[in-house]
């Protein structure tokens, strides 16, 4: 069976895997994590974009790295596709998607094969972002992964102009959400779709199923994350992946603090990433200058276990308005599980 994977617009991964060294460019290139199962609802697609003015032909631009979850120890074979809403701001630019696919160990400071890098066929359009098959069913160099190693996808663009005229690449990066419809294989699609990459390959993850685990409390003492977000800013409270283990949290609280009354009707919704059927919760106004909110107190006994081992988990808190910051305290602690 086929291993379809979703870049995550929010989540980032705890590890830095070096970025190719044949890319030319890669002054805007951005990390985010990929899974395969779809992201939760309520994500905004994000375009990375970056402008080039290299005459030297070809010259590649890398733009995003989308790193795996853990995976266990197999070998890595067959074929990849990739689909993704690309642009190009001048038909003169002559951009075409490039990417690498390559397995890391867990820790992302060792390369232990590179499964393919290639271009893909088909320039970027200039009118609108436009789906672009960067890879169709393309043939991968078999890699042999050990236990808790990642697969990493880089993708950027294979610029052939020969000009110092400034054009710009955009890949639209749409990570998967529930219940969305994912990029058809064709070149046509202008919907903001989600986009994908998938790998013939049945590929087994080292997480184990939630269903049944048994806690195993030790591998770490109780830990705190804060996080105090400034005024009308999307703030992100993440607990960082450990590869093999889950997140086994105690309590969730979220305040809002506002130095002005919002206006009546506005309402938010906190998403949340790595947790069972994704939980979100919908936050009325601040009614009154200067009141603190308190819009999330739970404490979870036994502990809420995050939906996936290794990866991090993330709570996404969006724009409180004018003069409104959020401020949020998760307790947890780390579990191999069984």
């Amino acid at each position: 069976m086929a291993t379809r994977f979703y870049p995550d617009v929010v989540a980032v991964p705890t590890i830095s895997p070096a970025f190719l060294a044949a890319w030319d460019q890669t002054t805007a290139m951005v990390r985010k994590c990929m899974f395969v199962g779809q992201a939760a609802t309520g994500q905004a697609s994000a375009d990375v974009a970056e402008a080039e003015t290299d005459v030297t032909n070809p010259f590649a631009v890398g733009l995003v790295q989308l790193v795996s979850e853990p995976i266990a120890a197999q070998t890595i074979t067959g074929t990849i596709d990739i689909q993704a809403l690309c642009l190009e701001s001048n038909a003169a630019a002559n951009f075409a998607g490039h990417y690498s696919a390559r397995v890391f160990n867990g820790a992302g400071t060792a390369v232990r094969g590179t499964l393919k890098t290639a271009s893909g066929a088909t320039e970027f359009d200039a009118g609108a972002a436009t789906n672009r098959t960067i890879a169709d069913g393309v043939a991968v160099t078999s890699v042999i992964a050990q236990d808790g190693d990642v697969i990493v996808l880089e993708l950027g663009y294979n610029s052939t102009n020969a000009t110092t005229d400034s054009h710009t690449g955009t890949i639209t990066l749409n990570g998967g959400e529930i219940g969305g419809t994912d990029l058809p294989a064709d070149e046509a699609e202008t919907d903001n779709d989600n986009c994908w990459m998938e790998l013939s390959h049945d590929v087994a993850f080292l997480n184990k199923p939630v269903t049944g685990v048994t806690l195993k409390k030790g591998l770490a003492v109780n830990k705190v994350v804060k996080v105090a977000g400034t005024a009308n800013t999307n703030t992100t409270l993440t607990l960082p992946g450990v590869p093999g283990a889950y997140h086994a949290i105690t309590s969730i609280e979220a305040y809002r603090a506002a130095a002005a009354t919002t206006a009546a009707g506005v309402v938010h919704t906190i998403t949340t990433l790595n947790l069972p059927g994704h939980p979100s919760w919908v936050i009325g106004r601040v009614t009154t200058d200067g009141l603190t909110e308190k819009d999330i107190s739970m404490r979870f006994k036994p502990p809420l276990l995050s939906l996936k081992a290794g990866a991090p988990t993330v709570f996404a808190f969006p724009a409180g308005g004018t003069d409104v910051s959020w401020s949020a305290r998760v307790t947890y602690y780390i579990t191999p599980g069984n």
